[in-house]
């Protein structure tokens, strides 16, 4: 199974950089999302989860770490999450870490949603936004 990596983008629209990698399990989500076709950004990372559930079987350290995202992109984190919860119901071992900015409540609560919507287990971690990823 190969790595996965996607450059941010600033623009019109914003995506986060992704980092997904097959060999220790880490993945990072940083940044902003506000993608212009958030169906065509995220399916390439919901599809790789899933072959890593499959094919690797491993522990998955999942650290977002978001100072915006709009509803579309919260749907896509939404399923990220979902697949996540299945791969431990299925005895995966799964690590989730919230980072969010300490002067912004909006993406805490956001993931305090996901936590409870979802059932996992997430580590909420407060940093100092100083607008680098």
């Amino acid at each position: 199974m190969r790595n996965f990596y996607l450059k941010a983008t600033q623009g019109i629209f914003y995506t986060p950089e992704v980092k997904l990698n097959a060999d220790t399990g880490h993945c990072k989500i940083i940044g902003e999302s506000q993608a212009d076709n958030s169906v065509k950004f995220y399916t390439p990372i919901i599809e790789w989860i899933e072959g890593y559930m499959k094919q690797v079987r491993e522990m998955l350290v999942f650290d977002f770490q978001l100072v915006y995202f709009d509803t579309s992109s919260s749907k896509f984190i939404h399923q990220i999450l979902k697949k996540l919860r299945k791969y431990e119901l299925q005895g995966g071992k799964v690590i989730i870490n919230w980072h969010y900015p300490e002067d912004n409540d909006d993406v805490l609560d956001e993931g305090l949603q996901f936590s409870e919507d979802t059932g996992l287990d997430i580590n909420f971690l407060p940093y100092v936004n100083d607008e680098t990823y």
